[in-house]
Formats: C-alpha cells, structure tokens, sequence
C-alpha cells in the first residue's frame, strides 16, 4: 500500500477518495510563499504530468480505515471541484466528479496535498495498478506553549502522540479482514 499523509482539518482525519490533476490555491502562498500557478476559475495543470485521468479514485479499504474512530473521528472524503464538461465555471460536488469533468480541486484542496496524492497514485498505476493507494489527512496539531521560545509542551506531545497512534491504527485497520477497496 502507498499511502500519503499530511496535516488537515482540525479535530478530524480525512481519507480523501480523489485527487485531482490541477492546481488552483492561488492566491494562497505555500510555507516559502510560492504560488501554485492556477485559481478556482482558472486551474493549472501541475508541471511535468503528460496526459492523464483530470481524477484518480484512492483504491485504499476506505470502509476498513473508517473503523477507526477514537480519539477523532475518521471520515471518507468524497468532495471535489471540477468545471463540468461544456461548462465554464468552477462547480462544488459532495459526490465525486462527473464524467468528462476538467479537475479544480480533489479532496486535499488545490494544491500540495492533493498534488502528493495524484502524482504518488498515477505512478502507482503506472507502475503497482494492484497495489492500493491513496491520501489521508490527520487533524491540525494543536497544543504548543504561548512562549516563542519553547518548542514543545504537555499538551502538543499528548495531542502529536494521540494522532501518531490513530494514524498507525488507520493504518493497520488497512490490512484486516474488512480491508476491501470501496
């Protein structure tokens, strides 16, 4: 299994069931300010994908993962932007993307984690297409100490071992009997 993780919503673990082929965070900077290169109205392919799918479904046992909900609940992401086909403006959807829509957002947003979780599963398919594969999204760590100088805390280190540990039973919940791809 491949499975890219990063840093989400607070409070809540994603397994995000799309990715999407496009950016589209500007004006949103990144942590060294650099801009994605595309916006909700206007998304851009990421450089160096050739042709391929505008989404990739995640192949992970998402029923399985999803059984693991303690101490957050994990819940399966199906929302994605896309531009309809024959259509011209940016459309919301809870339900996945439609056939022969133009990818704005997959369910890690418009950019970097969602560009992890595409490239990592289009080579993934070029390469392993049995191997399962996806994204999943731990909640916002929260907990550090007010004092600028102080990098750590009782709090941070309860909350960085809590989501540390629901993520390696995400994980492990992977490969049990119920582990079928949805």
């Amino acid at each position: 299994m491949i499975t890219s993780i990063s840093q989400g919503y607070p409070g809540l673990f994603t397994l995000e069931a799309w990715a999407g082929r496009n950016r589209s965070a500007d004006p949103y900077p990144d942590n060294v300010r650099a801009l994605s290169g595309g916006t909700r109205e206007h998304p851009a392919t990421a450089p160096g994908l050739g042709p391929g799918a505008e989404f990739l479904r995640t192949s992970l046992p998402t029923d399985a993962m999803t059984t693991v909900q303690a101490p957050y609940p994990v819940r399966l992401n199906t929302s994605v932007t896309e531009i309809p086909a024959g259509g011209a403006a940016p459309v919301d959807r809870e339900d996945g993307p439609t056939p022969g829509s133009r990818a704005v957002a997959g369910g890690g947003g418009g950019y970097l984690s969602n560009e992890v979780a595409y490239r990592s599963n289009r080579l993934r398919l070029e390469l392993r297409p049995g191997l399962p594969g996806g994204h999943l999204h731990t909640p916002v760590l929260t907990g550090l100490p007010a004092e600028a100088d102080r990098l750590t805390g009782p709090e941070f280190e309860r909350n960085e071992a809590a989501i540390t540990g629901q993520v390696l039973e995400v994980l492990r919940a992977s490969s049990g009997p119920a582990a079928a791809p949805r």
